[in-house]
């Protein structure tokens, strides 16, 4: 029994090691509209994080929010690991409870993270612009 939740600890503790586990954070933060979880693991003095706070905040607000993303390149430079991913966003106008207009986005995103202890942090997002507000 100690065997089998020792080997069920270590699998546990890979699988969160891992960078894209921070992925599954982002895409949860902004299906739950919590723009605080999904600003969470970003670095502080990311350039453009006061831009991109201000809007994952509006976007929440006026929308409900449908996010797949599907890794497609993961490659090591330094100290960082790099992440492409296609990113796909559903916008769903919150304003109007018999279902307001819709807003597809769908983009190849760059990401750069680094480990900071027993986490990621998000160092760079490219483009910053696929999470404005919508345009409904």
């Amino acid at each position: 029994m100690r065997i089998v939740l020792l080997a069920a600890l270590s699998v546990f503790s890979l699988a969160a090691a891992e960078p894209e586990s921070v992925l599954t954070t982002l895409a949860s933060a902004l299906s739950e509209r919590d723009p605080g979880a999904f600003i969470k693991p970003f670095q502080p003095d990311m350039p453009g994080l006061d831009s991109l706070r201000a809007n994952i905040e509006a976007l929440t607000v006026q929308s409900d929010v449908i996010s797949s993303i599907d890794p497609l390149n993961r490659r090591e430079e330094g100290s960082e690991t790099i992440i492409e991913v296609d990113w796909a966003l559903t916008l769903q106008s919150r304003a109007d409870a018999a279902g307001g207009p819709t807003e597809r986005r769908r983009q190849t995103i760059t990401l750069k993270l680094r480990r900071q202890g027993n986490s990621w942090q998000i160092t760079s997002l490219s483009p910053l612009t696929f999470f404005d507000p919508p345009r409904f």
